[in-house]
């Protein structure tokens, strides 16, 4: 049998392959430019819980709870550090950073992030909407003399709740 290096693609309904360079991210309580700001993200893992039942010398396995894995965002930081900013604040709003007792309720800190990625073509392929999120860390920002052709980057890594795919 020929060895039929074209039909790769026809495995795929579109005849393409999805492109991990072709997304973007819309944190709509950020500034409609977080989107251009953003360098790299993923959609969260999930994970199904194992319940063990024991029954005469056997286990029978069911299904538990699904729970998420935390999500990271890999951010371009801008020259007034608005970018960084703007996690500090919403990241003081669950708990403050002085000496004082602060904090807003859930309702206030939690927000929504939408992961929508494109084809070649600018077409939207699918759409992801991770619920619930609030920022549990705000990373490291390095400064590195020897680092003069690269931009500055940080992570901030958030809670999420849940995930619903939309497209």
């Amino acid at each position: 049998m020929a060895l039929d290096i074209n039909g790769i693609t026809s495995a795929f309904n579109s005849g393409d392959f999805a492109r991990g360079n072709l997304f973007e991210v819309n944190i709509p309580t950020l500034d409609k430019n977080f989107k251009f700001r953003c360098k790299a993200t993923s959609i969260p893992a999930a994970t199904v819980g194992v319940i063990e039942l024991g029954y005469q010398n056997r286990k029978v396995k069911i299904a538990g709870d699904r729970t998420y894995d935390e999500w990271t965002v890999t951010v371009y930081n801008d020259d007034g550090h608005v970018s960084r900013e703007d996690f500090v604040q919403w990241q003081s709003d669950t708990v403050g950073t002085g000496t004082e007792i602060t904090g807003q309720t859930p309702d206030v800190y939690k927000n929504n992030a939408l992961v929508t990625q494109f084809d070649r073509n600018g077409v939207k392929t699918s759409e992801y909407d991770i619920k619930q999120i609030w920022p549990t860390s705000v990373g490291e920002v390095t400064f590195d003399w020897d680092s003069n052709d690269e931009l500055m980057t940080f992570e901030v890594t958030f809670s999420i709740d849940y995930v619903e795919k939309l497209v």
